[in-house]
């Protein structure tokens, strides 16, 4: 069973493994979390449930536990799965493109320093 509510539900952002609304997904489906940003208006809303066939999420890959976004029509869709009974609660965050970029400037952090400390060894 996975939680299932959408942006009609006050609860869905903050739904907790307890929330009354569930829905049966196959096995391999896993559950689903959806976080969609109008970039436009700034607007979120948040969907738990089942995979959508529309973004091919009908198997809950590892790859696919972690979250993943992309942008269509001024949409920001950003989706993860977990495999677990409720587990698409709120303790799975996502935070849409700002992650992204955080790992973009430690990744350039970290080059930088290494090659801050190649230097030093060079001389």
């Amino acid at each position: 069973m996975c939680l299932s509510c959408d942006e009609t539900h006050d609860e869905c952002e903050n739904a907790t493994d307890t929330y009354n609304g569930t829905t049966a997904c196959t096995t391999t489906m896993g559950c689903w979390v959806y976080r969609e940003e109008n970039t436009g208006t700034s607007a979120i809303t948040y969907h738990r449930g089942c995979g959508r066939n529309s973004l091919n999420d009908n198997e809950c890959t590892s790859d696919k536990q972690s979250e993943m976004c992309e942008t269509t029509s001024s949409v920001q869709v950003c989706r993860r799965c977990c495999t677990s009974a409720t587990c698409n609660d709120v303790d799975i965050t996502l935070t849409g493109n700002k992650a992204s970029a955080a790992r973009v400037s430690l990744g350039v952090l970290l080059t930088s320093l290494a090659m801050v400390l190649f230097a030093r060894g060079s001389n």
